[in-house]
């Protein structure tokens, strides 16, 4: 790829693989006055540089959105989240679910 390929692949500006080769930040061939990358050598790269957030930190905000979701279901079928404690409302849910399941059987 040249530059203009590996912006488009990463989603950033040509400038800013210019600053990146220039601070030797990404791999890369020079040939003359020209710039090469290899998917290889990007895809590895960003496999490197990928930033993973802590265990506990992912638990948490997993924790977080099964909260917002439920929430959010039990308002969309008429109840009020503050009558109900979080194991019966995944109960309410789970009892939900199962009556669609025949339903959702015939997508299969």
């Amino acid at each position: 790829m040249n530059v203009g390929g590996v912006a488009e692949y990463l989603g950033l500006a040509p400038s800013t693989i210019y600053d990146k080769v220039r601070d030797m930040e990404i791999p890369h061939a020079r040939m003359g006055n020209l710039l090469r990358f290899r998917k290889k050598d990007i895809d590895q790269w960003l496999g490197e540089n990928t930033v993973r957030p802590h265990p506990s930190l992912q638990k948490a905000l997993a924790e977080v959105a099964e909260r917002f979701f439920l929430n959010n279901w039990l308002l969309s079928v008429g109840l009020d989240p503050e009558d109900y404690e979080p194991e019966r409302a995944q109960r309410a849910l789970q009892d939900s679910l199962a009556k669609f399941a025949p339903d959702l059987e015939s997508f299969e």
